[in-house]
């Protein structure tokens, strides 16, 4: 079975981009999984 996922509504992103400083705490809250997952990164010293 498919997992479906919730998506933001047309109107939160919207008001995010008119400045509405409450609907981008809540897309930064939405995308906030994804964006620490990219921020991961591999680290190697000098023994890997």
């Amino acid at each position: 079975m498919k997992q479906l996922f919730k998506k933001p509504s047309y109107y939160l992103i919207s008001s995010a981009m008119d400045g509405n400083e409450k609907a981008i705490e809540k897309l930064l809250a939405f995308y906030d999984p994804y964006i620490s997952k990219c921020c991961l990164r591999s680290l190697y010293d000098e023994y890997n």
